[in-house]
């Protein structure tokens, strides 16, 4: 297993704790609990839908991940899903802004800035991955 390859699955690994976050988040949401600082209780359902949402495209980030980290010529789905987490990230951050500003420095804001820092990670890493494969 190549360097890259390990990164990935390291990666994975830690979407992994991510999304566990992301389900926790959302289901606090969900349930009414002020997670932010928000008197407005549709942007804490809105949030709390769109933290599962992302919690289910780590998951299969996380699937696709190891699954292509094992197998580099499986590694096609595992970009494609780093494209989408991407997405979702910027989504998380545009309603963090849209809710409060202020939130976003907050540990809700740390989380969501985590998960698009690990979709670029995952998208380069496993652009090397695609490399190796290639040689």
């Amino acid at each position: 297993m190549s360097s890259a390859q390990k990164t990935v699955k390291i990666l994975s690994f830690i979407a992994m704790a991510i999304a566990v976050a992301f389900i926790v988040v959302g289901a606090l949401c969900l349930a009414g609990v002020p997670v932010i600082s928000s008197d407005n209780p549709e942007v804490l359902r809105q949030l709390g839908v769109l933290c599962l949402i992302d919690a289910v495209a780590f998951v299969i980030y996380v699937v696709l991940g190891i699954r292509g980290a094992n197998s580099p010529r499986k590694i096609g789905p595992f970009r494609v899903y780093t494209v989408i987490v991407l997405a979702f990230g910027v989504l998380n951050v545009a309603v963090a802004v849209a809710s409060h500003p202020e939130n976003i420095i907050g540990s809700a804001g740390v989380s969501t800035i985590a998960s698009l820092v690990l979709a670029i990670a995952g998208f380069i890493t496993s652009g090397k991955v695609v490399k190796e494969l290639d040689r």
